[in-house]
């Protein structure tokens, strides 16, 4: 592990290096061409020990710009940081698809300058229920899904979040 991770998890005790979430990183990077821009980047992978609680309980990890003199002092671009508890109770392709979700916010622009993307996505089960693709990326996310459910059997889905309140059913 890079004397960067070690520096980021003295700072606090609750985050540790993890060589096997760097592993699985540097697989998808090395795979993938929308990820090899990354390969330039010093990337630090950290697990934070224990569970999501609180106000982050639906935060199953978090991609991090190193900031102020943390590039020069650390020689870090990046953390990439995944809850010990999530990491322990995934299957091998979740924690893959996991990394790649963190691995999907960074992008560098044309000027070399490091930026954390949004997500694609930002929609309540309910609404998409009720009126289906009614946005543009909600339409392209459902054509995604589908296109991955003719191409693979089975279910990759794991529930991890708990709400912090019940919303109510309502049927159709």
């Amino acid at each position: 592990m890079t004397n960067a991770a070690e520096t980021f998890a003295e700072l606090d005790a609750q985050y540790v290096p993890s060589q096997a979430i760097e592993k699985v990183a540097r697989a998808l990077i090395n795979r993938h061409d929308r990820f090899r821009p990354l390969d330039e980047l010093r990337i630090v992978y950290l697990e934070r020990l224990g569970e999501p609680a609180g106000e982050g309980e639906g935060m199953l990890a978090k991609c991090m710009k190193a900031t102020g003199p943390w590039p020069d002092v650390a020689h870090v671009d990046l953390v990439i940081w995944i809850w010990s508890d999530v990491w322990k109770r995934l299957s091998p392709t979740q924690r893959e698809a996991l990394t790649a979700h963190e691995l999907c916010h960074p992008f560098i622009t044309e000027k070399g300058t490091l930026k954390l993307l949004k997500h694609d996505l930002e929609e309540f089960s309910w609404v998409a229920r009720h009126y289906g693709p009614w946005l543009a990326d909600v339409a392209i996310f459902e054509r995604q899904l589908r296109e991955f459910q003719d191409e693979h059997a089975g279910s990759n889905v794991v529930d991890m979040k708990r709400p912090r309140h019940k919303a109510p059913r309502v049927e159709m």
